[in-house]
């Protein structure tokens, strides 16, 4: 009976407009948030030399964290701009300051961008000379060139990123085969869209039949409580999950071309693990919720302000009163096992609270059923 009742919910969920607007909420925040956040990473720790393509876009990028470049390391990022115009025959110019374009070195300007890198190259160049080989170089090759301080010194930092990027990079793919870093992100990401969205399903479950009148029918049948609204608890649970497996699939797939050597089960089991708690936690309390003011619009207001809660950053990120799991970065495993027990026992607190909510809501609402029914 239990199974059939399930079966029979999902079934419902699948012919209503509600899955679908969730699945594509899901899926447009996984593709915007997810795979948008890889794709900036990307493009945030390219090298300077893989920046400098003509026809893209340049802009000076400020980090977050304040990065020290030293003169040195300015100089050294001058040296390499002038091999590269040296071998290259032509020097990187921002057509309407912003759009990269390769202009040719006539004899006279190779001449002056070989003999300043061999100055740079056979003495020790000091800080006045230095500025003063960026001014003859603007004067002879145009203010558009980039041979300015500001962005010099912003290359350095992309450089300098870029090293602590690949750095990381090799970690993660040493010590959890790539995946296992990324996959703490997918959950991140995908437990916000989840911690949200799946109110809307399971937030009018309860409500709905009462709309359907299918109360009566229930009531009349010898349905348990428990069976009843147990099933339709597997079967919102299950539903929503999916949604999360066949993300969290797709994704080991994408990484399976890009990497030869993953951990495919990497994000099904921070799914399993930091997802599935979250989905079970808004089910049992918007059945409750549902079941004590006997409508869908409290749910819905409630879990929002829960999940602004939740979601937002603090200095006690992991505590057990929070029910989304954030994890905004892609470290390795040395960094991760520093909070591993904390995130652990908050996503063993969650699935304790989500069983308990959920045999309260049963509780209750056997006893409005016993009254509605006639029964003490």
């Amino acid at each position: 009976m239990l199974l059939k009742l399930v079966n029979k919910e999902m079934k419902y969920q699948l012919k209503s407009i509600t899955f679908y607007i969730f699945c594509i909420s899901v899926i447009v925040f996984y593709v915007t948030q997810f795979s948008g956040d890889i794709k900036r990473e990307e493009e945030l720790y390219q090298s300077p030399i893989e920046i400098l393509e003509e026809g893209s876009l340049f802009s000076i990028v400020s980090y977050e964290d304040e990065i020290h470049v030293t003169y040195e390391q300015e100089l050294k990022m001058l040296h390499d701009l002038l091999l590269r115009d040296e071998e290259k025959g032509y020097y990187v110019g921002l057509a309407n300051s912003s759009i990269i374009r390769y202009i040719d070195l006539d004899n006279k300007k190779m001449e002056l961008i070989s003999s300043f890198k061999k100055e740079i190259e056979r003495k020790e160049i000091n800080e006045d000379e230095y500025n003063n080989i960026l001014k003859t170089l603007r004067k002879e090759l145009g203010n558009n060139s980039i041979y300015t301080n500001e962005i010099i010194t912003n290359l350095c930092e992309r450089e300098l990123r870029n090293n602590e990027y690949m750095e990381n990079q090799t970690q993660i793919l040493e010590t959890e085969k790539v995946t296992g870093s990324y996959a703490r992100l997918f959950a991140d990401y995908i437990g916000i869209a989840v911690g949200f969205f799946a109110v809307f399903i399971a937030g009018f479950t309860l409500v709905r039949d009462k709309k359907h009148r299918t109360y009566e029918i229930v009531y009349s049948k010898k349905i348990s409580s428990v069976k009843y609204l147990l099933s339709k608890y597997i079967g919102n649970v299950i539903l929503i999950f999916i949604v999360v497996l066949i993300l969290a699939g797709y994704t080991t797939y994408k990484f399976s071309i890009a990497y030869d050597n993953i951990d495919y089960l990497a994000f099904f089991k921070y799914s399993f693990t930091w997802i599935l708690p979250t989905i079970m936690l808004v089910t049992s309390l918007a059945y409750l919720l549902q079941i004590i003011f006997d409508n869908g619009i409290v749910p819905v207001i409630i879990q929002f302000i829960y999940w602004y809660y939740s979601m937002s950053f603090c200095n006690n990120q992991y505590n057990i009163t929070k029910y989304i799991i954030r994890y905004n970065s892609v470290t390795g495993l040395s960094e991760y096992e520093q909070v591993a027990s904390n995130i652990m026992v908050n996503r063993l607190v969650i699935l304790v609270v989500s069983i308990i909510l959920l045999v309260i809501s049963m509780w209750i609402f056997s006893k409005k059923r016993g009254n509605i029914c006639g029964k003490n």
